[in-house]
């Protein structure tokens, strides 16, 4: 079972890793103005405060908490796509167009920022090995 299965647990979180992931200081803002600050963005942030990624799978990382920005709804659409993936089979009988609306634009939004994240981790990982291989000793 991969890691997207297991449930997180705030208790393994230290004080200092829940002020960088946005844990403790904002739980009074909404997800829209978090998103507006800009708030899980800040690599500087992280790197200050010494902070880990919360949570992989493989190529991706996530650095804030998830369950500060993860709706109940979000969770169920995420749980239904991993576990469909998994079992290589669609949520309802039929096929692709006997499935509810909402179910395929949540899958299409889940796949399409699962495909953004692993590439943009498998090109920050080809321009560091690049900036290696093309450093003069």
């Amino acid at each position: 079972m991969s890691d997207h299965h297991k449930a997180f647990d705030c208790d393994k979180c230290t004080e200092k890793e829940c002020l960088a992931r946005g844990c403790v200081e904002t739980a009074e803002y909404t997800y829209n103005e978090k998103m507006e600050m800009g708030y899980w963005y800040s690599e500087e942030r992280l790197d200050l405060l010494d902070a880990g990624p919360v949570w992989t799978d493989g190529e991706i990382f996530c650095y804030c908490c998830p369950l500060s920005c993860i709706t109940h709804e979000s969770q169920e659409f995420m749980s239904l796509y991993n576990l469909c993936k998994d079992l290589s089979c669609l949520p309802k009988k039929g096929g692709l167009f006997d499935q509810p609306l909402n179910i395929i634009q949540a899958f299409g939004v889940i796949s399409s920022e699962i495909n953004r994240i692993t590439f943009a981790n498998k090109e920050k990982t080809r321009l560091e090995t690049t900036k290696k291989v093309k450093t003069p000793k």
